[in-house]
């Protein structure tokens, strides 16, 4: 049997009509999973600000201000993404108002921690290790033990 292009085009158009289903399968969106909350967008922010910290301890201590400028512009972005996210303790609330309370005090304490983190960029771009140090330790430290405490199951 001689291939004629005739031929060959129309086995290529078998092949493409009996694949379509499974390349068109791949395009579909993913199924929900049922912990959903564990891997969004705020846990995702959570557990990098967790990392990042450590390194940032270990940074410090060791001096690296360009481990800590890197570190610090990480947190930066997690906490940017972060705080206008809802923490999972809201869907706890069932008065209107005391869940937009709670939510605007998150996004609020947020913010609070992004100054702080500009704060320490600052200070790591002047080289002020003992600044970068006091900012890390007295300011942003705390705030992980007191945002989990009102903002975390």
């Amino acid at each position: 049997m001689k291939l004629t292009p005739t031929l060959a085009f129309s086995f290529l158009a078998v092949a493409a009509l009996a694949s379509a289903p499974m390349i068109l399968s791949s395009f579909a969106s993913p199924e929900p999973r049922a912990e959903a909350w564990v891997d969004g967008p705020l846990e995702s922010s959570m557990q990098i600000l967790q990392g990042s910290t450590k390194k940032l301890d270990k940074a410090l201590e060791k001096g690296d201000m360009a481990a800590v400028l890197a570190t610090t512009l990480e947190m930066q972005k997690s906490v940017h993404e972060a705080k206008v996210e809802t923490p999972e303790k809201a869907a706890t609330l069932t008065d209107a108002k005391e869940k937009a309370a709670f939510v605007l005090g998150f996004r609020k304490q947020m913010i609070v921690l992004e100054k702080a983190l500009l704060d320490l960029e600052v200070a790591a771009l002047d080289g002020k290790t003992e600044d970068a140090k006091k900012i890390f330790n007295d300011t942003i430290k705390p705030m992980k033990k007191e945002g989990h405490g009102k903002y975390k199951d």
